[in-house]
Parts: structure tokens; C-alpha cells; sequence
């Protein structure tokens, strides 16, 4: 991308500061994992915890974020590239969360499945027993766990914003 996603525009707000805004009513406390030493950031709020080895892959940021909590809490975690999740999206989610039994709630948009993902705290625990070549897939879609699926008319928990093109959809209202 030439720079971090996570400073990409959207709206006026930066990716992260837009999540963090949209998060902050359902998460106490928001922590936003960063694995760019060069780049700090003050967002009220919010804990900032550095991923000494960004390079291990998404799963390392968020066992970081992990360590960062309580283990008795329950966890919404997202790529910072859905900065364009609808408000009411998480809305929907977190009250499938409070209201259904599953040990993992995940949205749908058209089938497919997508971020934020809701876990308890046992599937946190998992989380951060997976190796560093796992991804949070092998916990959270592991045989037996039964997963409370929400579908959602918002097309941003699928997509990612993963090059320019991508991003240039977002800001003109394609899909990426």
C-alpha cells in the first residue's frame, strides 16, 4: 500500500480512528495492536501495544492484543482494514453475542463470512495457545465449536483493503 492501512483515509478519519470511534461503545478496553515502531499514535481511550514481530502474521498482533486483556473477558477483534463497518452492523453482532449461547459469533454479508469476530473467553484462550504459523481460523472454525453466524446487509465485513485498487473502490463506493 506504500503506507500503513491503518493511516488510510475514510470518511475524514483515518482507518484507525474510525474503528476505534465504532468500537469504543462495545469494547472496554480497545486495543489496537501496532507493529510499526516508527509510527505512534494517540487515541483516547485506547491501549496501543506494539507486536515486536509483525512479521509473523495476523495472528501475532492479535495474541498480542490477547495478552493485553483480561482472560476472563470476552473479545471483538477486527483487521484494521474494515474501517467502513457500519455502526449498526456491530450493533446486530454484539447483541447476537449477549442474547446467544455460541462461543464465537461471526458476521455474514451474501454467505460469506467476515470480521469483526465475537469469542468468549475459552476461544481466547485457544487463540493464544495456536503456533505462529496458525491463523485464528484453527481456533474459532475448530471442529465442535459451534459459531452463531449474523447475516448482515454490510458489505465491509468482507472486504479488505489490501492494495490501491482496493482502496480506490472504498473511496468511490465499489466493492474491493
Amino acid at each position: 500500500m506504500g503506507t500503513p492501512k491503518a493511516l488510510l483515509s475514510y470518511q475524514g478519519e483515518s482507518f484507525i480512528s474510525r474503528l476505534c470511534r465504532l468500537l469504543r461503545p462495545w469494547c472496554q478496553p480497545v486495543i489496537l495492536v501496532w507493529g510499526h515502531a516508527e509510527v505512534t499514535l494517540e487515541l483516547p481511550g485506547v491501549i496501543l501495544v506494539r507486536n515486536p514481530d509483525p512479521e509473523l502474521g495476523q495472528l501475532s498482533s492479535l495474541q498480542c492484543g490477547l495478552r493485553a486483556l483480561d482472560p476472563t473477558q470476552s473479545v471483538l477483534y477486527t483487521p484494521v482494514d474494515h474501517a467502513a463497518l457500519r455502526p449498526e452492523t456491530l450493533a446486530k453482532l454484539v447483541t447476537a453475542f449477549e442474547t446467544q449461547p455460541y462461543p464465537v459469533v461471526q458476521p455474514r454479508y451474501q454467505g460469506r463470512r467476515g470480521h469483526p469476530v465475537l469469542v468468549r473467553p475459552a476461544i481466547a484462550a485457544q487463540l493464544l495457545r495456536l503456533p505462529p504459523s496458525a491463523t485464528a481460523r484453527h481456533a474459532v472454525h475448530a471442529p465442535g465449536v459451534a459459531i452463531g453466524y449474523v447475516d448482515v446487509p454490510d458489505p465491509a465485513v468482507v472486504h479488505d483493503v489490501d492494495t490501491p485498487a482496493d482502496y480506490q473502490a472504498l473511496l468511490t463506493g465499489g466493492e474491493p
